[in-house]
């Protein structure tokens, strides 16, 4: 009884942190793709995925946050690169940026060789509010957008009510992905 009774006021002083503070309970986290899932949903088109690892010098990383205005982190970005009968048509790449406090991963499909989005997905969302970005109206605006868009909140990216910091860290994030593609992987041959 001793065991309970401590149980439930555990569980009753995190609902009221949470409800205080606007915390998402330590753990909870939703989960919308796995890594397979998602590289498959957005590569799908493709015959053969291949994973890409890819050495970036210093100099590629400063063109990268020069023209997205974005840092961007070596090891936080994996792709896939997708090919049909030995052409490169799509590149996936997961990254993470943080919404209000916390990480979201996404993966964003860049269209070969027109280096423009073909789709943005979120595969992990661990924030208390803000999960509207989910909303297919708000990650279909990033359909066709490339290097030469401005790829901006309030701008060419509307924003949401309750879900701005969200809304700006993924629409970062996929501006940082689409100049990563300009800079390093357009210039890729097919695995």
């Amino acid at each position: 009884m001793m065991y309970r009774l401590g149980l439930a006021r555990s569980i009753l002083l995190a609902g009221l942190l949470t409800v205080l503070f606007g915390e998402v309970a330590a753990g909870q986290v939703q989960v919308f793709l796995t890594e397979r899932e998602a590289v498959q949903h957005v590569l799908g088109d493709a015959e053969r995925i291949r994973s890409v690892g890819v050495k970036i010098d210093p100099r590629a990383v400063e063109a990268i946050e020069r023209n997205s205005g974005v840092p961007f982190k070596l090891g936080w970005t994996h792709c896939y690169q997708g090919s049909t009968r030995g052409k490169v048509i799509a590149y996936a790449c997961i990254d993470n940026m943080i919404g209000k406090e916390r990480p979201i991963t996404y993966i964003v499909r860049i269209n070969h060789p027109q280096g423009t989005i073909g789709m943005l997905e979120l595969m992990e969302y661990r924030e208390a509010i803000g999960a509207e970005v989910n909303s297919p109206s708000f990650r279909d605006q990033f359909y066709g957008k490339g290097a030469s868009d401005p790829v901006r909140l309030s701008q060419d990216i509307r924003n949401l009510n309750g879900a701005t910091l969200s809304a700006r860290g993924l629409t970062d994030g996929a501006r940082k992905l689409i100049h990563f593609y300009a800079t390093v992987l357009r210039a890729l041959p097919a695995l």
